[in-house]
């Protein structure tokens, strides 16, 4: 599915604005400050339900606004299809989403939305953040590819959810034993699927080419779930108001082989072996689309010529060749062929 066009509405610092794109390249070409990464976001956000940092929704919408609307057209042989995801501030953000003008649950929208694969500099937090921004990443790919794993992992979130609740609540160590016990069941079960798929995924990005020599390596280390387990962390829980095992508390450890050793890229590599990580894992989640989805993704690349070298700058340049691609940047020296929209 190309895209075609999308419409914003009190997105950012668009109040009220339309942008068209090249099947092929667009570049979205101004100063800094002037709202292309909101542009690239809005895009990303039509596409996955995520912004680029999803962890302040709010600030989506502009300021003084209640409301906002992104909307965009997709068509590929013959096949049009219109999106639009509506947000509305209440207690907290409300997501409404639309597939031409159906009302749509999220894992249903999910599977009308193209594959959109992401570089962005503040991605790097991939690489070098918490264990919950790798688990996310990871989480999203599989949400896209499988819709079964989406399902699960929605059933995990909310029996994890329930379960914490009467962590807080109940104080009877009794009582509280026996109201677990469902949610110690249904969360065991919801978490096999999680934890295959997690380690298959690995699996797969592991037996891959290396990056320009570069030898990456994803290891999966699951947080083990089991009763014998939340039998043990039964007393730490009680206390803590929280379950403390399970899938929610997993991680994953991108390595780079280095002088014969493999090296944790988070603690031990540099700023610039970092970047690399995040190449390898982009062209990784681009591949992985390729060959489950049968589509080709739509490529964001958000100031990715100033982040990298020449030798990396020429993967990229051989990338965007092949998808339809939009691109931010402050160069115009950079802009060779392709649309362009001028902010």
């Amino acid at each position: 599915m190309l895209l075609q066009s999308i419409a914003l509405r009190n997105f950012r610092n668009y109040t009220e604005s339309t942008f068209s794109f090249s099947p092929r390249i667009t570049y979205i070409h101004g100063p800094n400050a002037h709202g292309k990464t909101n542009l690239l976001e809005a895009i990303h956000f039509i596409c996955t339900g995520k912004g680029i940092k999803d962890e302040k929704q709010e600030e989506m919408i502009t300021f003084d606004a209640e409301e906002a609307d992104i909307q965009a057209h997709f068509s590929a042989d013959h096949i049009a299809a219109d999106l639009r995801i509506h947000l509305s501030v209440h207690e907290k953000i409300i997501k409404t989403y639309f597939v031409d003008t159906a009302k749509k649950m999220l894992y249903t929208y999910m599977r009308s939305a193209p594959p959109v694969v992401l570089f962005t500099p503040e991605r790097i937090s991939i690489i070098d953040g918490s264990p919950a921004q790798r688990r996310s990443y990871i989480d999203d790919i599989l949400c896209k590819i499988d819709i079964h794993y989406l399902k699960n992992l929605k059933n995990y979130e909310s029996g994890l959810h329930r379960r914490n609740k009467i962590l807080e609540s109940e104080h009877d160590h009794t009582k509280l034993k026996e109201r677990l016990q469902f949610w110690d069941e249904y969360l065991i079960k919801q978490a096999v699927y999680l934890v295959n798929k997690r380690q298959w995924i690995c699996n797969i990005f592991n037996s891959q080419s290396p990056l320009n020599k570069h030898i990456f390596h994803t290891t999966y280390i699951p947080n083990e779930i089991s009763e014998h387990r939340f039998h043990d962390y039964f007393i730490k829980e009680t206390y803590q108001k929280r379950t403390l095992i399970g899938p929610q508390r997993d991680e994953f450890v991108i390595t780079l082989q280095k002088d014969g050793k493999d090296i944790d890229t988070k603690k031990f590599a540099s700023r610039g072996e970092q970047r690399l990580a995040l190449i390898w894992l982009t062209l990784e989640q681009l591949g992985l689309y390729l060959r489950e989805l049968k589509t080709s993704p739509l490529l964001l690349l958000d100031d990715i010529f100033s982040e990298l070298d020449d030798d990396n700058k020429k993967i990229v340049t051989e990338l965007v060749e092949k998808h339809q691609s939009v691109i931010t940047t402050t160069e115009t020296g950079r802009i060779k062929r392709g649309e362009i929209i001028a902010l």
